[in-house]
C-alpha cells in the first residue's frame, strides 16, 4: 500500500522518469521523447489531483457496490481496501494490453484479493457487477458528452450570421464629387461618357 504509493511517486519524479524514458528510447536514437519526461510532470502537476479523485471515487463505487449486494463492508477500513483492490485491479488490466479494457484481467484480480474474506462466488459476482456498472456509466458518459459536442456544433453553425458584402473604404481627406455617391450594385458614370 504505502510503499508502492512511495515507488510510484519516485518515478514519476520528471529526474527518474526522465532517466527511465531516456534508457527505454535507447534502440531509438530519432525519436522526439527526450522531452516527455518535462511534459509528464507538468500534466501530472495540473491533472494528477483530479486522476487521483477519479480513481479514489471508483475504488468508492466498488464499495458502495459490494454494499448494495448486502456484503459485510462497512467502516472507512472496508471502504479503504475497496479503494486499494479496485485501482490495483484497474492497473493490472492496463498492464495486459492484448485484452481490452483489462477484460478478464480485472475480474480474476479482484477474486483473487477478495476470495479469503467475502469466498470465491461472492467475490466473482461483485467483481461481474462493478464491470457492469463502470461499463454502463462510462457508455452514458461518452454517449452523454458525444451529444453535448453534436448539439454544441449544432448550435454554433446556426449562430453564423449571414454574409454581409465588405463596406469600400474612401482614404480619409478625399471627397467625392457631387453625384458620384455610389450606389451598390451599380457602376460610376464614366467620365466623357454619354447618358
Amino acid at each position: 500500500g504505502l510503499a508502492s504509493a512511495v515507488a510510484l511517486a519516485v518515478a514519476s519524479h520528471p529526474v527518474v522518469f526522465g532517466r527511465v524514458v531516456k534508457w527505454a528510447t535507447v534502440p531509438f536514437p530519432e525519436s522526439e521523447v527526450g522531452h516527455v519526461a518535462h511534459v509528464w510532470y507538468a500534466v501530472f502537476r495540473r491533472w494528477g489531483i483530479l486522476s487521483i479523485a477519479g480513481w479514489v471515487l471508483g475504488g468508492i463505487s466498488f464499495w458502495a457496490v459490494m454494499r448494495g449486494l448486502g456484503l459485510p463492508v462497512h467502516g472507512s477500513k472496508d471502504m479503504l481496501q475497496a479503494i486499494g483492490v479496485s485501482a490495483l485491479s484497474t492497473v493490472l488490466g492496463f498492464v495486459v494490453i492484448v485484452l481490452p479494457a483489462g477484460l478478464g484481467v480485472r475480474e480474476v484480480v479482484l477474486i483473487r484479493l477478495l476470495s479469503g474474506r467475502l469466498g470465491a462466488s461472492t467475490a466473482a459476482v461483485a467483481s461481474l457487477v462493478i464491470r457492469l456498472v463502470w461499463t454502463v456509466v462510462e457508455a452514458l458518459l461518452a454517449g452523454g458528452a458525444y451529444g453535448v459536442s453534436l448539439t454544441r456544433r449544432a448550435l454554433r453553425g446556426k449562430a453564423v450570421p449571414a454574409e454581409v458584402a465588405p463596406a469600400v473604404e474612401v482614404p480619409s481627406g478625399t471627397a467625392k464629387p457631387a453625384g458620384e455617391e455610389s450606389v451598390p450594385g451599380v457602376d460610376p458614370p464614366r467620365k466623357g461618357a454619354s447618358p
